[in-house]
């Protein structure tokens, strides 16, 4: 399932890039912001797209179909940034400031891959 690929790819980047921005913390606050991350993730998914679909049949006569999603990946990041905000326990450590730096860094090195 194209989603659920996706959504696994989205995860493992954002649990990498919350590792990173939470490094400083102690267990109990990694676990939590981990935690925050899946489950932004899994709001997120509902926002996937279908930026594109095809369907071809092959000369022996089978198909395969192929279909292209999207999601704003800035989209993702502000909706978990808020949730981080808005998440008192972890309030008192959230550092605006610091996600942000992370988040552009990432958006760079993304775009450099490409």
């Amino acid at each position: 399932n194209a989603r659920q690929e996706l959504g696994t790819s989205i995860e493992a980047q954002l649990k990498a890039f919350m590792e990173n921005y939470s490094q400083n913390f102690d267990d109990k606050a990694k676990a939590a912001y981990e935690e925050l991350g899946t489950t932004t993730v899994k709001q997120a998914l509902r926002n996937i797209e279908v930026a594109g679909e095809e369907c071809l049949q092959y000369q022996d006569g089978t198909y395969v179909y192929h279909i292209c999603l999207q999601i704003n990946k800035l989209q993702v990041m502000n909706e978990l940034e808020d949730k981080l905000a808005q998440e008192a326990k972890l309030n008192l450590e959230f550092d605006r400031e610091r996600f942000r730096e992370l988040r552009d860094a990432e958006f760079q090195k993304f775009a450099e891959e490409r």
